[in-house]
């Protein structure tokens, strides 16, 4: 009974129709996944939004959910499947070749052709053999009347190799399905916050977060290069870990250049302008006091900040302060005279103070007064890791080359014979290849015209 069961798992590991099904269900599952957004990290409006453009993709994601799907332990049995699948096909393969040594490939004679020629006698194959080293095949019989030819073996080894690369982009997928989180963390010049999931947003893969090593992250030192038109060429910014205030590991990060920390890829995203503010009301009562990182790009964009009594102040920034045509503009982004307008808005919606306060002054309007001290940079950065990337990585690189060779070296069997006929000898040349049945055939007809120039 036990012989059974083991027959009938050998025969489903080695089915390739079982592994054809697999392979689209997990592709079609992984697609579905990375069209479809998590829908639990997405704020309420852009859930709306999405309603509005794809319904579909938000009914995929809210009865399906593939994410989930994706994650659970049952969907890694099939690449598990696969991968074991694979590996027990590699065994076989590596084993028959083995035990077929120098003997030709099973499959070389899957396009068959044939020539037949004559040469001048006397004729005993020894230019046939050495036209077919040449060629890079290897003779693995010969004897007075007859020389047989194969070659392939690297490309055997190549479909090895590319066999072993799926099975490590299968692995890689197992991996990026236990390890990949994303993520954004804001920070603002001269702040420091946990290098935490509690410090993030748009969170992706929320129980994956495994970091070893408590610490803390900050910025400092943005520094911005602007065109001559005013708008930003690169910028960078100076981003540090640090654990009981020392800094442990601090690097320049750029727009493109990432920073990794335990194993974390973290990425400069976005940025911004955090002004410090101050503001207090009629009564004298301080109602803000902090820097506020706020969405004031391109100059002139409006965002405001919440007080606790529901009243908002209503901003706007301009880096490079210039009005044109009496309206207020920004000549460059860089800040070079930064001036803040304001609305300040009851809770009610009525406009109770409105105005303009530069870098380093105080404004007071009807009672309401707003202090505008210090203007500093925020970022956004992409916190992102997987694990298996690198695995996908080096597999897909070993499935390229290893498929490369399977073409540039497929298998090939040449049969050669010939026997005096008159008063020249009648050569015949039966050959096969497993792929490229035209090419093999002027190849043939290469090596005939050779054999036949020096048989004369």
């Amino acid at each position: 009974m036990i012989g059974v069961r083991a027959r009938k798992a050998l025969f489903v590991l080695a089915s390739r129709r079982f592994a054809v099904l697999t392979m689209v269900t997990m592709a079609g599952v992984l697609s579905l996944s990375a069209l479809v957004p998590d829908l639990d990290t997405l704020e309420p409006s852009r859930v709306d939004d999405l309603l509005r453009a794809s319904p579909l993709l938000v009914w995929i994601g809210r009865h399906l959910r593939p994410r989930d799907i994706v994650g659970s332990p049952l969907f890694l049995l099939l690449p598990l499947y696969l991968c074991a699948g694979i590996g027990y096909s590699l065994l076989q393969r590596v084993r028959a070749e083995r035990k077929r040594g120098r003997g030709p490939s099973p499959g070389a004679d899957r396009f068959r052709t044939e020539r037949r020629f004559q040469v001048a006698a006397p004729f005993d194959g020894i230019s046939l053999e050495r036209q077919l080293r040449r060629e890079g095949y290897e003779v693995i019989s010969s004897g007075p009347d007859h020389v047989d030819a194969a070659r392939g073996r690297r490309g055997f080894w190549g479909s090895i190799a590319f066999h072993v690369g799926l099975i490590l982009i299968l692995i890689g997928v197992i991996a990026s399905i236990w390890t990949r989180f994303g993520g954004e963390v804001m920070l603002a010049e001269g702040f420091r916050i946990p290098f935490a999931v509690r410090s993030m947003f748009n969170v992706s893969g929320k129980s994956r977060f495994t970091a070893r090593v408590p610490s803390e992250i900050a910025i400092r030192d943005f520094t911005a290069e602007y065109s001559p038109a005013g708008t930003p060429s690169d910028y960078a910014v100076i981003l540090s870990v640090q654990r009981g205030g020392d800094v442990v590991k601090e690097q320049q990060v750029r727009v493109n250049q990432a920073f990794w920390w335990d194993s974390y890829q973290i990425t400069l995203h976005r940025y911004g302008f955090a002004p410090a503010l101050t503001a207090s009301g009629p009564d004298g009562r301080v109602r803000l006091d902090g820097v506020a990182m706020l969405q004031l790009l391109p100059p002139g964009r409006e965002d405001a900040l919440r007080l606790e009594d529901g009243s908002r102040i209503v901003v706007r920034l301009y880096p490079d302060f210039v009005r044109i045509r009496g309206e207020p503009a920004s000549r460059t982004l860089a800040p070079v005279r930064p001036v803040l307008l304001f609305r300040w808005v009851d809770e009610k919606g009525r406009e109770v103070a409105a105005g303009s306060v530069e870098r380093g002054a105080r404004t007071a309007i009807n009672g309401y007064t707003v202090a505008f001290p210090s203007l500093r940079y925020w970022g956004g950065f992409i916190v992102a890791r997987d694990l298996g990337l690198w695995l996908f990585v080096v597999g897909s690189l070993l499935g390229s080359i290893g498929l490369a060779f399977r073409i540039v070296f497929p298998d090939q069997l040449i049969r050669t014979s010939w026997q005096p006929g008159g008063g020249a000898v009648e050569v015949r040349i039966r050959a096969g290849t497993r792929f490229f049945p035209a090419l093999h055939e002027e190849q043939l007809d290469r090596l005939v015209s050779r054999v036949r120039m020096e048989g004369r």
